[in-house]
């Protein structure tokens, strides 16, 4: 969540519940490398002779983050000591379709998996809910091959924001000040009480036979806003007869109350898939599948099939919340099985084009080396809403003429864009914006006075890759895309 809708950069601070603040990339960095050393461990406890060089990890990620956010977790997972060749990225939504596509049939939902049919897969994590349409491509013994149909969407959706409308609403029990001091000197006595919300956000059912919900909030909570106010916080309540009160060590609250917290998440998710089915390719599924820990909760669920009457059949797999886990292990070992996706944008570079009258006069030009160049041209490579196949690539010509010999001893720099048109002509049209740069080192260490090559862009996967390849020497060389 913290990567998600926001500028990246490898320096980027964020916020612990406490309010202090944390470089962000040292604690993604420590986060994976508890998990990566756990499990090594687990190995060697079990007496198993596999060594991490033995294991390929796949780190998984929202199908909504940007290529910045993704990359962000590469090099975190770099730095926690996993070696990029022995990992790859999956996105959330896939893993999970993949597990339900291989679940015995007993289940019931593999039988969804059948060849020419449409799957809305609604992943509800705890940051991001990621809306995506697959096309089942074709069925192989226990492999099932899809097909993104249309751009996947979503936003800050998840479980973490009911959590928020929690922490707001013991603020106004409490007051800030109490709870703040309650994190900062008892932050597991608080992290015991978001935990106990959490059984209770994913246990509650939904048939209306409680009127209300406990939470045990602790003495030490009561002793600081007894300190502070120089009351009980059970008389307080009692003054102000409203819905909330104490009863023995739990902080009780009408079932109303409780409700309000998912209702803000529910009204976006149920508007998005309102908006998602109007998609050209997303109309008519078979099925809606759900998945993510955040679909456990009857309530969330029960907004969703009560909003979409259309849609016939809304199912969830057994262990829902373990979907992603064990779809990634399968994406590991065939990533190939996903064979399309929908490009959520229009993709293009900005080249040094040499300039080719068309019509009438280019206004944006300018002179290198004495040729005439057209300036800030949008080059496009993949448009919005077009599927990309798995291994497609796009191609464009570079040349550029150095007279400078020291100038030719530096890498090219060509920067890529963005935009959400179709075809937008320069990249100072309203909507382009900077995604990231290509670093293009001279062949031989040293560009020849006539360089010629062609780059080579593929999007069809989780991420964005880029080759150069030089026209006279025929050297190929992936390049870096710097999304940050």
């Amino acid at each position: 969540m913290q990567l998600h809708n926001r500028e990246i950069s490898l320096g980027m601070m964020i916020l612990d519940v406490t309010g202090k603040e944390l470089p962000a990339m040292k604690v993604f960095t420590e986060s994976i490398r508890f998990l990566k050393d756990h499990f090594l461990e687990m190995l060697t406890d079990k007496k198993l002779s596999i060594t991490i060089d033995d294991v390929f990890f796949v780190i998984t990620v929202p199908a909504i983050w940007s290529d910045a956010a993704k990359q962000f977790m590469r090099v975190a997972s770099e730095k926690a000591g996993i070696e990029n060749s022995q990992m790859m990225l999956a996105y959330e939504p896939e893993a999970a379709a993949l597990f339900c596509s291989v679940l015995p049939e007993y289940l019931g939902i593999s039988k969804y998996f059948q060849e020419r049919r449409r799957l809305m897969i609604v992943n509800l994590g705890g940051g991001t809910a990621d809306i995506t349409v697959v096309k089942v491509i074709k069925r192989e013994e226990k492999l099932t091959y899809i097909e993104h149909v249309c751009k996947v969407t979503g936003g800050a959706w998840g479980g973490n924001q009911v959590n928020k409308n929690f922490e707001k609403f013991l603020e106004s029990v409490f007051g800030n000040d109490v709870m703040d001091e309650f994190k900062r000197d008892y932050l597991s006595k608080y992290l015991e009480m978001m935990i106990e919300f959490e059984v209770q956000k994913k246990t509650l059912s939904t048939s209306r036979t409680k009127t209300g919900v406990g939470i045990r909030f602790g003495a030490d909570l009561r002793h600081i806003f007894k300190s502070k106010r120089g009351k009980d916080i059970k008389d307080e309540l009692q003054d102000k007869q409203g819905m909330v009160r104490i009863i023995g060590d739990k902080l009780r609250f009408d079932l109303a109350i409780f409700n309000s917290f998912f209702r803000e998440c529910a009204i976006k998710i149920v508007m998005h898939l309102h908006e998602s089915s109007l998609n050209t390719g997303c109309t008519g599924p078979s099925a809606m599948i759900l998945v993510g820990g955040f679909s456990d909760a009857p309530l969330i669920r029960k907004a969703i099939v009560d909003a979409t009457p259309d849609i016939k059949h809304v199912v969830f797999p057994v262990a829902i919340s373990l979907a992603v886990l064990k779809g990634s292990v399968i994406f590991g070992h065939e990533p190939a099985i996903v064979t399309g996706r929908v490009c959520r944008e229009t993709l293009g570079l900005t080249l040094r084009r040499p300039y080719v009258p068309e019509g009438q006069a280019e206004k944006k030009t300018f002179k290198i080396d004495g040729q005439l160049r057209a300036d800030k041209s949008f080059q496009k490579m993949f448009s919005i809403n077009e599927i990309i196949k798995l291994g497609q690539t796009r191609t464009v010509a570079i040349q550029d003429i150095h007279t400078n010999k020291e100038l030719r001893k530096h890498p090219k720099i060509i920067e890529v864009y963005a935009s959400q048109d179709e075809d937008p002509k320069y990249i100072t049209d309203a909507g382009c914006s900077l995604r990231g740069k290509i670093t293009v080192n001279p062949p031989s260490g040293k560009w020849p006075e006539n360089a010629e090559g062609f780059i080579d862009m593929e999007t069809g996967g989780t991420e964005m890759i880029a080759r150069y390849r030089d026209k006279h020497s025929g050297q190929i060389t992936e390049e870096a895309i710097d999304f940050m």
